[in-house]
């Protein structure tokens, strides 16, 4: 009966035991909880240090990278200034060995441009023995002759010039033919002469003058 009694009154204690067994394990999962809350709560200190890191680089990265684009815009503006004071020498040098032969070329022509108009051409004829077919032969070639001598002088002037050159002495070819047809073969030079004379004059501004004109154009240009 008395071991009824001490069981009876054992139970409620073992009962109470575990009910306090309980809450503390309840109460340790909270603090758990609380405690694993409170480490993600706090600031990794890795991460607040590697934003600082970059900035540090940054402040001087930036620096260095300003000051060699710097450099690098004024040693290219340099580059440009020498390649372009080389290229002016360059084309001084060229321009000192290549202007007299220019300018040789351009007295040659000039004076083969004189050489074709009939004041010239008629200056050394015999007139008094020939015929105008003869003196027109004569004429002709003389035309012909000053303008393969004087050929390979078009490499240093303008084709605008060099086809003025042309077309004066095609003109001046012409006009020898029209003026001999005019007379006649048979006619005397010395009226051939008389009449290409005539004719030349009284045509205004001729082919041969305006050639000229524009030698002196280029002439005054590089010089």
């Amino acid at each position: 009966m008395l071991h009824c009694e001490f069981c009876l009154r054992r139970k409620p204690r073992e009962q109470n035991s575990k009910k306090n067994t309980h809450v503390l394990e309840k109460f340790a999962d909270i603090k758990k909880i609380f405690y694993l809350c409170s480490l993600k709560s706090k600031p990794d200190k890795q991460n607040l240090t590697e934003p600082i890191v970059m900035l540090e680089v940054l402040k001087y990265t930036i620096p260095a990278l300003i000051v060699l684009l710097a450099a690098w815009l004024v040693m290219s503006k340099e580059m440009q200034n020498e390649d372009a004071r080389r290229s002016f020498e360059v084309r001084r040098n060229a321009q000192n060995v290549t202007q007299p032969i220019r300018l040789r070329a351009y007295e040659r022509l000039a004076l083969m441009l004189e050489r074709t108009t009939p004041e010239f051409l008629l200056l050394n004829m015999q007139l008094q023995n020939m015929t105008a077919g003869q003196l027109q032969i004569e004429l002709l070639h003389k035309i012909r002759e000053e303008f393969d001598h004087n050929i390979s002088q078009q490499i240093y002037v303008n084709d605008d010039t060099w086809m003025a050159i042309i077309s004066a002495r095609e003109t001046m070819l012409g006009f020898v033919n029209t003026c001999t047809s005019h007379v006649g073969n048979d006619a005397p030079a010395m009226t051939l002469a008389q009449v290409m004379l005539t004719a030349y004059n009284s045509n205004g501004e001729t082919n041969n003058q305006k050639a000229m004109n524009l030698l002196k154009q280029e002439v005054r240009e590089i010089i």
